[in-house]
Protein backbone atom coordinates (compact mmCIF):
# COMPACT_ATOMS: atom_id res chain seq x y z
CA UNK A 1 0.00 0.00 0.00
CA UNK A 2 3.17 2.41 0.61
CA UNK A 3 4.33 1.83 -2.44
CA UNK A 4 1.02 2.39 -3.98
CA UNK A 5 0.53 5.87 -2.43
CA UNK A 6 4.10 6.24 -3.30
CA UNK A 7 3.49 6.29 -6.69
CA UNK A 8 0.06 7.75 -6.80
CA UNK A 9 1.50 10.76 -4.87
CA UNK A 10 4.52 11.38 -7.61
CA UNK A 11 1.52 11.09 -10.62
CA UNK A 12 0.03 13.58 -8.97
CA UNK A 13 2.82 15.99 -7.94
CA UNK A 14 4.32 15.78 -11.41
CA UNK A 15 1.04 16.94 -13.10
CA UNK A 16 1.51 13.91 -15.40
CA UNK A 17 -1.88 12.11 -15.39
CA UNK A 18 -0.72 9.59 -17.36
CA UNK A 19 -4.26 9.00 -19.30
CA UNK A 20 -3.45 7.21 -23.07
CA UNK A 21 -5.33 8.72 -26.00
CA UNK A 22 -7.06 11.58 -27.49
CA UNK A 23 -9.57 11.46 -24.60
CA UNK A 24 -6.88 11.38 -22.14
CA UNK A 25 -4.94 14.73 -23.48
CA UNK A 26 -8.75 16.37 -23.42
CA UNK A 27 -9.06 15.64 -19.62
CA UNK A 28 -5.81 16.85 -19.19
CA UNK A 29 -6.29 20.18 -21.07
CA UNK A 30 -9.76 20.46 -19.59
CA UNK A 31 -8.49 20.25 -16.05
CA UNK A 32 -6.06 22.56 -16.78
CA UNK A 33 -7.70 25.21 -18.21
CA UNK A 34 -10.00 25.35 -15.11
CA UNK A 35 -7.29 25.41 -12.18
CA UNK A 36 -7.58 29.24 -12.30
CA UNK A 37 -11.13 29.47 -11.21
CA UNK A 38 -11.14 26.27 -8.98
CA UNK A 39 -8.05 28.42 -6.96
CA UNK A 40 -10.29 31.20 -6.61
CA UNK A 41 -13.68 29.69 -6.05
CA UNK A 42 -11.14 28.12 -2.84
CA UNK A 43 -9.90 31.06 -2.16
CA UNK A 44 -13.39 33.27 -1.49
CA UNK A 45 -14.42 29.57 0.10
CA UNK A 46 -17.23 28.88 -2.51
CA UNK A 47 -15.51 25.58 -2.98
CA UNK A 48 -13.51 22.91 -1.10
CA UNK A 49 -12.08 19.53 -1.47
CA UNK A 50 -14.07 16.80 0.25
CA UNK A 51 -12.04 13.33 1.80
CA UNK A 52 -13.23 11.49 -1.19
CA UNK A 53 -10.62 13.65 -3.66
CA UNK A 54 -13.67 15.81 -5.31
CA UNK A 55 -14.72 19.16 -5.36
CA UNK A 56 -18.08 20.23 -3.57
CA UNK A 57 -19.70 23.39 -2.30
CA UNK A 58 -18.35 24.42 0.92
CA UNK A 59 -19.51 26.48 3.24
CA UNK A 60 -18.08 29.83 2.03
CA UNK A 61 -20.54 29.78 -0.79
CA UNK A 62 -24.05 30.38 1.37
CA UNK A 63 -26.97 28.86 0.81
CA UNK A 64 -27.28 28.90 -3.06
CA UNK A 65 -23.94 27.89 -5.20
CA UNK A 66 -24.27 29.71 -8.84
CA UNK A 67 -25.01 27.51 -11.67
CA UNK A 68 -21.59 28.40 -13.53
CA UNK A 69 -20.06 27.03 -10.37
CA UNK A 70 -22.02 23.88 -10.39
CA UNK A 71 -21.23 23.38 -13.80
CA UNK A 72 -17.55 23.68 -12.86
CA UNK A 73 -17.89 21.29 -10.14
CA UNK A 74 -19.51 18.93 -11.94
CA UNK A 75 -17.70 18.96 -14.97
CA UNK A 76 -14.09 18.68 -12.62
CA UNK A 77 -15.38 15.86 -10.55
CA UNK A 78 -15.94 14.21 -13.72
CA UNK A 79 -12.80 14.71 -14.72
CA UNK A 80 -11.03 13.33 -11.40
CA UNK A 81 -13.59 10.06 -11.79
CA UNK A 82 -11.96 9.60 -15.16
CA UNK A 83 -8.67 9.86 -13.96
CA UNK A 84 -8.74 8.14 -10.62
CA UNK A 85 -9.88 4.92 -12.36
CA UNK A 86 -7.57 5.46 -14.79
CA UNK A 87 -5.28 5.08 -12.47
CA UNK A 88 -6.92 2.24 -10.23
CA UNK A 89 -7.13 0.04 -13.12
CA UNK A 90 -3.03 0.32 -13.56
CA UNK A 91 -2.58 0.25 -9.84
CA UNK A 92 -4.87 -2.55 -8.79
CA UNK A 93 -6.58 -0.65 -6.57
CA UNK A 94 -10.17 0.69 -6.31
CA UNK A 95 -10.79 4.27 -7.78
CA UNK A 96 -12.29 5.36 -4.43
CA UNK A 97 -8.85 4.18 -2.95
CA UNK A 98 -6.68 6.74 -5.65
CA UNK A 99 -9.21 9.60 -4.75
CA UNK A 100 -8.87 9.17 -0.98
CA UNK A 101 -5.26 9.82 -1.07
CA UNK A 102 -5.32 12.16 -3.60
CA UNK A 103 -7.62 14.07 -0.87
CA UNK A 104 -5.28 13.20 1.91
CA UNK A 105 -2.61 15.30 -0.41
CA UNK A 106 -4.92 17.79 -1.40
CA UNK A 107 -5.82 18.82 2.33
CA UNK A 108 -1.87 18.94 3.00
CA UNK A 109 -1.74 21.77 0.05
CA UNK A 110 -4.54 23.09 0.83
CA UNK A 111 -3.97 27.11 1.28
CA UNK A 112 -4.63 28.76 4.92
CA UNK A 113 -8.40 29.88 4.89
CA UNK A 114 -9.45 27.03 1.83
CA UNK A 115 -11.72 24.50 2.34
CA UNK A 116 -11.35 20.69 2.99
CA UNK A 117 -13.55 17.93 4.37
CA UNK A 118 -12.66 15.91 6.65
CA UNK A 119 -14.86 12.87 8.36
CA UNK A 120 -17.64 14.42 7.15
CA UNK A 121 -16.85 18.54 9.00
CA UNK A 122 -15.64 21.01 6.66
CA UNK A 123 -12.42 22.18 8.29
CA UNK A 124 -11.04 26.11 6.89
CA UNK A 125 -7.39 25.73 7.26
Amino acid sequence: MKKTFATLSAIFLSGAILLPSLHGQDIRTRMKQRIPQIISLKKTGCIGENERGFLEAAPGSGKTVPAETEKLIKAENADRAAVYSFIAKKENVSAETVGAMRASKLAKLAKPGEYIRKDGKWIRK
